[in-house]
């Protein structure tokens, strides 16, 4: 009998068949993946290096930006620019809207090449004095976008108050309809608002920094404060400087009155400027011819000996432009007995400048620009040695439409009719007798104690080292709405480093679209 063995070859084969298919499928699926991971994390690393480099070139136009305004936009603005506003407009926007600075060289829509790849960069024109920049970056097909937002140093519209100062706001009697802030920065501050009883005061919002000692604000019997809880003022708040640039005054012209009128023409060739020997004493028109609507005028006057100075003519400025008058005061000083502090030199203006605009509900500010440059001088007294520091005094019921823009010059404002700046580097700003500045009235003085001694009414804003309102009267904030004179430095809200002098360009609402 014979036994059946059973033969396993075939089963072996089979085994083998399915063993290395199996062995095909995973190998190939592991390549798969691999290749897939391998495209994935390309398709990854090219995605962020694309937004990282928007961002760059996000980075570096903002940063050409801002060099070009710190060089061009301050000291050296070029003449035909109303302010550093239309000078930023006229080098952001060309060509519709693409941006006209270049990167390497380029000009127009500006691209910029990256090492791994490039990126584009494009500025919509302007919403209420507010840019967008967008800047694409783009690897292998791959493409970024990445934004932000700018304005120009927004404190005279979104960051100011009825009062804004580093230290003391102390209102005795008065009214104060708007919101106020300080800092605390100087020893001693303190914020002490008595009303008397009055319920006109509508002080909406305080400011102070978080932390402060309440016990040191006080609102008296004020009623509305009472209710509004203190908010945090910005802690990078900075009070920039009044700079007033360096002026070249070679290629001027002197001018000669004819009638009552100088004729300013800018069509005259090789001609840089303006020069008359002293301030008028009679009424006088100057007639701007040549220019636009933003066209800024340089008219330099003879040094000012303010000793033997005593008044100035009416001005009025007609045509196209803006008139700006500088005046170096003469720094030499009479003194007047032996204390010191009858020590005075004051330069006085009591002439009506553009009177007709004060019935203009919105008058041009800066149609009449007077910029007064001076230095504080050191007396040599063989007692107690002190500093002088000049003041510029309008009163005797002036009447003043225009900004007035010093460097170390203390104010006294007295019985005047203003609507306009008034801006200054100097330790005082003093109203000392009674005035209804009935238009719009913006002080800053970031070194200044502003000091308010008899009964006024302000519409404006002040924003001054501190303030003092000592014999009642009223101030109600009207927030500014138009371009601030362009050699006024304002405060920087904009965080970090300051500008340290120039325009300065707050970027926000960084993110990617």
């Amino acid at each position: 009998m014979h036994k059946r063995t059973l033969n396993n070859k075939g089963v072996a084969l089979v085994t083998v068949v399915l063993f290395f298919l199996v062995l095909v499928i995973l190998l190939g699926g592991v390549m798969f993946s691999s290749i897939s991971n391998q495209g994935n994390a390309k398709l990854s690393k090219d995605h962020t290096s694309a937004y990282y480099i928007a961002e760059s070139g996000l980075n570096i136009t903002m940063e050409k930006l801002k060099a070009y305004l710190e060089t061009n936009g301050y000291s050296n603005i070029t003449s035909g620019y109303a302010s550093k506003m239309t000078l930023l407009d006229d080098y952001i926007l060309s060509k519709n809207t693409y941006i006209t600075t270049g990167l390497n060289g380029q000009i127009g829509n500006l691209t910029g090449t990256n090492p791994s790849g490039t990126f584009t960069i494009i500025a919509s024109s302007p919403t209420e004095n507010i840019y967008e920049i967008r800047s694409t970056g783009e690897v292998n097909g791959v493409r970024r976008v990445v934004s932000t937002t700018f304005d120009i140093d927004p404190i005279l519209v979104e960051q100011a108050k009825a009062i804004l100062t580093k230290g003391t706001i102390d209102v005795k009697n008065s009214t104060i309809i708007g919101p106020i802030a300080s800092l605390f920065d100087l020893p001693g501050s303190y914020i002490d608002i008595s009303c008397n009883g009055s319920t006109d005061t509508v002080i909406n919002e305080f400011f102070v920094p978080v932390g402060t000692d309440i016990d040191s604000v006080s609102f008296g019997s004020c009623d509305a404060p009472d209710f509004v809880e203190a908010k945090p003022v910005p802690e990078d708040v900075v009070f920039n400087d009044v700079v007033l640039p360096t002026y070249y005054n070679s290629g001027l012209k002197t001018l000669t009155v004819s009638g009552d009128t100088y004729t300013v023409d800018l069509s005259e060739a090789g001609v840089n400027g303006y020069y008359i020997p002293t301030l008028p004493t009679t009424n006088v028109k100057f007639n701007l011819v040549g220019g636009t609507s933003t066209t800024e005028f340089n008219l330099f006057v003879g040094n000012v000996d303010i000793n033997s100075f005593a008044n100035v003519g009416d001005i009025e400025v007609t045509g196209n432009g803006k008139l700006r008058l500088l005046v170096e005061i003469d720094p030499v000083f009479k003194t007047t007995g032996n204390n010191t502090s009858e020590v005075k030199a004051t330069f006085s203006w009591n002439g009506y400048v553009n009177v007709a605009s004060l019935t203009d509900p919105k008058p041009q500010l800066d149609k009449f620009q007077l910029i007064i440059k001076s230095a504080p001088v050191d007396y040599d007294s063989t007692d107690i040695p002190f500093t002088i520091i000049p003041t510029f005094s309008i009163s005797n019921s002036g009447k003043f439409v225009g900004s007035v823009i010093m460097d170390r010059v203390n104010v006294d404002i007295g019985n005047v009719e203003y609507k306009g700046f008034i801006a200054t580097q100097g330790d005082l700003v003093e109203i000392t007798s009674t005035s209804d500045i009935t238009g719009p009235m913006w002080i800053y003085a970031p070194d200044a104690d502003f000091i308010a001694q008899t009964p006024i009414l302000i519409e404006g804003s002040i924003i001054s080292s501190t303030a003092t309102f000592s014999a009642g009267g009223t101030l109600k904030y009207e927030q500014y709405t138009g371009d601030v004179p362009s050699l006024i430095d304002i405060p920087d809200f904009s965080g970090g480093e300051p500008v340290p002098v120039g325009i300065t360009v707050k970027f926000i609402n960084f993110k990617e679209v």
